[in-house]
């Protein structure tokens, strides 16, 4: 699985993300758009950039507690629907 998850929307930085679809794609791995998902908080659910971001090293780069979860609960919705629609691998390890 990849993660997709820049948030940076210069062009070089979007070329960056259309690379790892690519890659995605070719390979068949399972793609996660981590920025789409904030970006979807922040549109539809007015939450603000800077409440889903920790200042905690003053580059305001990381997630803080709150949105880690989030994302954790949204990635794991998606591994198990996929499990269940038979998305991964069904032979024995």
């Amino acid at each position: 699985m990849l993660d997709q998850e820049q948030r940076d929307p210069t062009p070089p930085a979007q070329r960056m993300l259309d690379i790892i679809a690519e890659i995605a794609a070719d390979r068949r791995c399972a793609l996660f758009r981590r920025f789409e998902i904030m970006r979807h908080w922040h549109d539809n659910g007015g939450v603000p950039f800077d409440q889903m971001i920790s200042s905690f090293d003053g580059n305001w780069l990381h997630q803080n507690d709150w949105s880690y979860n989030c994302i954790a609960e949204a990635l794991g919705d998606g591994i198990a629907d996929a499990v269940v629609a038979g998305g991964f691998g069904s032979g024995a390890a």
